[in-house]
């Protein structure tokens, strides 16, 4: 049996004393006030601008959906109606508007295939007619 111990301020060992251990931990916030208190705790923070370009939010659309397996279907345009709306955006909001937006489509086209509405005129199911409805007409700090 194996046992590990912890010593604090330094690295763990296995009880063979064979390779040192480390604990990894990351953690992301959305607020600056927060971000004080991470200070204390963390060795290292790294603080990620707010996204202001298309191009810049579209490869984070596209990376980010696609490592998690979520499908956007026109990635740039909902970049382009995004930074139109808000002008800025934090990473985790934008991927959090998309996969609102992605869901809610799939919702609501599930909806029409099953014949719970009349028509798919009456109401658009594409991500990017959900995205236009979920996102503030104005722009705001998200």
């Amino acid at each position: 049996a194996r046992t590990t111990s912890a010593r604090a301020g330094g690295h763990s060992k296995g009880s063979g004393g064979n390779r040192p251990r480390r604990l990894q931990i990351l953690a992301t916030v959305s607020s600056s006030s927060s971000l004080a208190s991470f200070n204390a705790v963390f060795d290292e923070v790294v603080t990620v601008p707010r996204v202001t370009d298309v191009a810049s939010l579209t490869r984070l659309l596209t990376d980010g959906c696609a490592s998690s397996g979520l499908v956007i279907d026109e990635p740039e345009s909902m970049a382009q109606l995004t930074i139109d709306r808000l002008g800025s955006v934090g990473s985790k909001t934008a991927l959090k508007w998309a996969e609102r937006a992605v869901s809610m489509s799939k919702f609501n086209s599930e909806g029409v295939a099953a014949g719970q509405q009349t028509a798919r005129s009456e109401r658009d199911t594409t991500q990017l007619a959900c995205l236009k409805q979920l996102l503030p007409t104005h722009r705001s700090k998200c």
